[in-house]
């Protein structure tokens, strides 16, 4: 980044969204994203590679969340529990 600042550079696409990168000082902006296929078969073929790439990382998620929810709830019944139980 202090490469293509020092050489003039203002502005940057980070790419996608994430809240930590206000930290950078940067002006958050909206790039829209258009697509449109010849025929309407390949959208759909699209979409659902999308869905298939993005699922393990969905069900990982979900796994984790689940736990983690469980492991709220039992720790907050009110029950005393021996370290490591």
């Amino acid at each position: 980044m202090r490469y293509w600042k020092d050489r003039g550079m203002r502005q940057h696409e980070w790419g996608g969204a994430g809240d930590y990168k206000a930290k950078y000082g940067g002006t958050p902006f909206t790039l829209p994203e258009f697509r449109k296929s010849r025929y309407r078969f390949i959208q759909l073929v699209r979409d659902t590679a999308e869905r298939a790439y993005y699922f393990p990382r969905k069900l990982k998620k979900n796994r984790y969340m689940a736990k983690i929810r469980t492991r709220d709830a039992e720790s907050s019944d009110g029950a005393e529990r021996p370290p490591g139980a």
